[in-house]
């Protein structure tokens, strides 16, 4: 009996996702020190609001393609260099909620320094209001 809860928690913990969420502040700073910020949102949306400053677009559809580039490839298509597996990475959208299905799918091609923005470009926004 307690080996079959043990092993359904075990199982229950593996399927959740490790999702680091982090604040505005956070994430400004974190992209000052060159940690790359990647905008999951579609274009139309960067058209409507812009980006955060120092981060670029790389549509959530269009992330695998991304991921399998070549580095030159990558840098040329989005003028940053590719982050490695183990590099920070910071992801973001309008609320943080794609955000979080991005980094579900970097995980599962082995990325593991992966963080949130979890206010996405409405928290941003707000707290440029609050200034």
């Amino acid at each position: 009996m307690y080996t079959s809860v043990l092993l359904l928690f075990l199982m229950a913990s593996a399927a959740q996702p490790n999702i680091v969420d982090l604040t505005i502040p956070e994430v400004l700073e974190a992209g000052k020190q060159g940690v790359p910020i990647i905008d999951v949102r579609e274009q139309v949306e960067i058209h409507n609001t812009g980006l955060i400053p120092g981060s670029v677009n790389i549509p959530l559809g269009h992330l695998e393609d991304a991921v399998n580039m070549s580095p030159s490839e990558f840098k040329e298509r989005y003028t940053i260099a590719k982050p490695g597996k183990d590099d920070k990475i910071i992801l973001s959208c309008m609320s943080g909620n794609r955000s979080k299905k991005a980094i579900i799918a970097l995980q599962g091609k082995g990325f593991t320094n992966l963080f949130n923005n979890a206010g996405g470009w409405k928290g941003y926004d707000e707290f440029n209001k609050g200034k």
